[in-house]
């Protein structure tokens, strides 16, 4: 959909609310029946007909706070489970033994699959109208990202315990933000057709479009579609991008089977710029954007992912619970887990020689040419395949033993390829891998009381032979209602042969052939969670031996000493009044920042005004929003983008940080329909003008984004 049309479609939506006199809004309220509040969780407008999920991986948001992984920590939610009704009259939910019951006037949380404890885990987030605008992909995980200053482009979370999901072809890691991650699915279980439409326009036909229906065929089967795309030009040259992903699925869920399946597509396509001419260009002069130039004139990266996820289990040994509906769990259970994931890259140019502004001489982008031709055609691919069977004992809450417990055994093959021209009766170098590994894990996770989960997993069979993770975490939750909270405890030590192409690696400018260790990682961590108060406080430590990463010539590196980074946070929302104040800081240390660069201090702050607003003639209400807020972190040497690797690597030469970035806003809702304007960089013609979000990568100047969502319930 174009730039136009969207335009002209946003301006009749206006026109007609405007003309309308908000003639039916009366019958909405999306609190349940309480006053709305600055500050007040709202779950995007989907609590008004019970839309529930469940996703196989956790999300945080990323400036309102962390997950509460704990049905207990909820008192809304854990009160009803104790009243589950009869299916005619409410909506009850029953997947991998667990039942939970939420009345239809109670506000929907979503129910986890955790791929790292292979449990299920009830969890709660905010997605209230307060951070709507922040709409870049990669601020669903991180408020502190270094990346390119457009939609579409590549991005790394400058927060080192905060980063995008992992990409299991390590060349795709930069634009994970933009994926569907078919592990990472949601399904759905709603009583009426549900379809959300949200779209985002900036200068440039900068464009982000996110498309999603579900419904259910009837009370167990379910089945979802979802789009969503992040397109434009760029306000500097060479910034085009046009990346498209879809993701669909089902699940059903009766008696003793349970069925999850998701297919993902993602497609990446970029015009790649290696940054601007001269970062002089931005800090000591007023160019125009568009005439700052481009290192590389022609080139362009493309990366293609497909991707299959299966769950299944069998429950047998029914387990009633103490209700009326005689639904119950089962006290064991088969399970069956499969993953496919099939991914390629490539990336051309006809060459990377430009004018060097300062010498004024030809210079090339890139400090190797292996070929000694100045067309590049690089290609690189990875599919696996991932089987794992597991037999569990299910956790019945209230049953002896009070704890669930499996054992499993997994089955992997991979197979990597990259363009090799040196061979001699081949032009391609493909490598095949099998792994194979046990694991074991032991939980509680619905208890009133102390909470437990651990894994341990071996690799006893293939490339990954030695190999092991281990998990464990304890929690308890204290309190109750507003003042509820819990207090958790996590750490894992994982032991992880490097990916493939960390050890060999074949292109026009890059070559490597590494004989690496595989790195060690000791994690903790320690946090409270008070979501009554919305109030998140954590530590997080890792320990790492043989560390790996790019160094500043962009080829892999082992660091054969320990490293440590820690990080210490808050996040919290205050309402007073119809004011609210959202402040998340970070700080974060490492202990050796030539290996791991990170910046010491990170601050998200937002003030802003919230008030309902009622039309006395009509009886319409809406709601209305206008804040500020600004987005600082301190200076450090943050990595720089290497177009041919689509990757981050250490540099020394320009450091980023130390500036304000400032923006204003106003949002407004009105039944079903969300809607935003975002002045953003507001001080980009009166501050310094060092605002570099990468190195050679400048954020854009004042401009104005605009969007809206609006969901249907039929």
């Amino acid at each position: 959909m174009s730039k136009y049309l969207l335009n002209i479609i946003f301006s009749i939506l206006l026109s007609a609310i405007s003309f309308s006199g908000f003639a039916q809004m009366s019958s909405y309220n999306v609190s349940s029946g309480s006053d709305y509040t600055a500050g007040q969780v709202d779950l995007v407008s989907d609590t008004t007909i019970n839309v529930e999920t469940v996703t196989t991986q956790s999300t945080t948001d990323s400036i309102t706070g962390e997950l509460v992984n704990s049905i207990e920590s909820l008192p809304e939610l854990s009160d009803s489970l104790k009243k589950v009704r009869q299916p005619k009259d409410t909506t009850y939910y029953s997947f991998y033994g667990h039942i939970i019951h939420i009345s239809d006037s109670q506000k929907v949380g979503y129910w986890n699959y955790n791929q790292a404890t292979n449990v299920i885990q009830m969890s709660y987030y905010d997605s209230a109208l307060n951070n709507m605008y922040l709409d870049h992909p990669a601020y669903e995980y991180s408020v502190n990202n270094n990346y390119l200053g457009h939609t579409g482009l590549a991005s790394k979370s400058n927060l080192y315990f905060e980063q995008q999901p992992e990409t299991k072809f390590m060349f795709a890691q930069g634009y994970s933000s933009y994926y569907f991650h078919a592990n990472n699915a949601k399904y759905y279980n709603v009583r009426n057709p549900f379809t959300k439409f949200n779209v985002s326009i900036s200068s440039r036909d900068e464009q982000n479009v996110n498309i999603l229906h579900t419904q259910n065929v009837n009370q167990y089967f379910n089945f979802f579609a979802h789009y969503k795309s992040a397109t434009g030009l760029g306000t500097y040259p060479r910034r085009k991008s046009r990346n498209n992903a879809t993701i669909a699925g089902f699940s059903f869920n009766k008696k003793w089977l349970s069925t999850h399946a998701a297919i993902a597509f993602n497609k990446i396509s970029v015009n790649e710029s290696g940054g601007i001419l001269d970062t002089r260009y931005i800090t000591d002069t007023i160019l125009d954007e568009a005439n700052v130039g481009a290192r590389i004139t022609d080139g362009e990266t493309a990366i293609k992912n497909k991707q299959v996820f299966l769950d299944q289990k069998i429950g047998f040994v029914k387990a009633r619970m103490k209700d009326t509906t005689g639904i119950g769990g089962y006290w064991f259970s088969l399970q069956y887990n499969y993953q496919w994931d099939n991914s390629f890259k490539q990336y051309t140019h006809t060459t990377d020689n430009y004018l060097n502004p300062i010498t004024l001489r030809d210079s090339n982008f890139y400090k190797n040419n292996y070929s000694n031709n100045p067309k590049t055609f690089d290609s690189c691919s990875y599919v696996s395949h991932e089987n794992v069977f597991r037999l569990r004992l299910e956790e019945i809450p209230g049953k002896f033993p009070g704890f669930g417990a499996y054992g499993g055994i997994g089955f992997n093959y991979y197979k990597n390829y990259y363009f090799n021209k040196d061979s001699i009766f081949r032009n391609s170098h493909s490598n095949y891998f099998r792994d194979r590994y046990l694991e074991a894990g032991i939980y509680r996770l619905q208890s009133k009381y102390i909470n437990f989960s651990g894994k341990y997993k071996l690799f006893i069979y293939g490339r990954r032979k030695g190999d092991m993770e281990m998990y464990g975490s304890v929690f308890q939750n204290f309190g109750r209602n507003k003042w509820a909270f819990t207090v958790r405890f996590e750490g894992d030590v994982i032991k992880q042969t490097p990916d493939y192409f960390y050890y060999q690696y074949y292109s026009n400018h890059f070559r490597w052939n590494n004989n690496f260790e595989a790195p060690v990682s000791t994690t903790m961590q320690a946090k409270i969670d008070m979501p009554g108060l919305n109030t998140y406080i954590g530590w997080r430590n890792s320990f790492i031996t043989d560390y790996i990463y790019f160094n500043t010539e962009a080829v892999p590196q082992q660091y054969d000493q320990g490293l440590n980074v820690f990080d210490v946070y808050f996040k919290n929302r205050l309402p007073f009044w119809r004011f609210a104040l959202v402040t998340q800081l970070n700080y974060q240390n490492s202990d050796n920042a030539d290996v791991l660069p990170v910046p010491e201090l990170t601050y998200y702050g937002a003030f802003m005004f919230e008030s309902p607003v009622h039309f006395k003639s009509t009886d319409g209400h809406m709601k209305i929003q206008l804040g500020a807020d600004v987005l600082y972190w301190s200076e450090f040497y943050s990595q720089e983008y290497i177009p041919s690797l689509a990757s981050f690597a250490n540099q020394t030469v320009q450091k980023t940080g130390n500036y304000p970035f400032m923006g204003a806003f106003t949002s407004i809702e009105i039944k079903r329909l969300r809607f935003y304007f975002r002045f953003e960089h507001l001080n980009s013609k009166y501050s310094d003008r060092n605002f570099f979000m990468s190195p050679s990568y400048p954020a854009k100047e004042f401009n104005l984004r605009y969007g809206l969502v609006w969901t249907f319930y039929n």
